[in-house]
């Protein structure tokens, strides 16, 4: 139980203590380490922020909590009360977000969520149409690591749950066959 809460803990700490250094270049945090909680003028934030990423990490964490399941349409609308009305936010607003989510999170408002799509759409999987229309913004700074912080809350309650989305026996079959061969 120490280890799953140090997790969350750490996701939050270690987005709070990057907040105010984010896109610095490392030739000067290397010759300024953080080494306690700073406000950032220059981006507007007050000591102890945290970005979208701890926010709508805090948003899958309620929904699955709330639901005792996942569920991702009512991830992505918590995410869209998150840009929209500041929830889970430290300072309600939303900060940091990137193109490539707001991108998926209008797409989902007005592609999925919109009563006038038809019907054949809607029962379509709508999942890996929000990762994938995002494909042409192959820009640097488009492409983040905040989804790797909102995933922890599945991974924790999968790995909790026995519940996995893996075929673990077909795995553990092929990565057998790998062995056998490289062997």
């Amino acid at each position: 139980m120490d280890k799953l809460r140090g997790s969350l803990y750490g996701l939050v700490v270690g987005d709070v203590l990057g907040v105010p250094v984010e896109f610095f270049k490392r030739e000067y945090l290397e010759s300024h380490p953080v080494t306690d909680m700073i406000a950032n003028v220059q981006r507007n934030t007050t000591v102890g922020y945290w970005s979208d990423d701890t926010s709508m990490t805090l948003c899958t964490m309620e929904s699955i909590i709330q639901l005792k399941e996942i569920n991702y349409k009512d991830i992505m609308d918590k995410f869209k009360l998150c840009v929209a009305e500041g929830y889970m936010t430290a300072n309600d607003v939303c900060f940091g977000i990137g193109q490539r989510t707001l991108k998926a999170l209008t797409f989902y408002d007005r592609e999925i969520k919109n009563p006038t799509v038809s019907k054949a759409f809607k029962n379509f999987n709508w999942i890996p149409l929000v990762g994938t229309m995002s494909e042409n913004l192959n820009e640097k700074k488009t492409s983040g690591n905040g989804s790797l912080m909102r995933v922890l809350p599945i991974v924790l309650y999968l790995n909790s749950s026995n519940k996995s989305l893996m075929k673990k026996e077909l795995i553990d079959g092929k990565i057998n066959e790998f062995l056998n061969i490289i062997m």
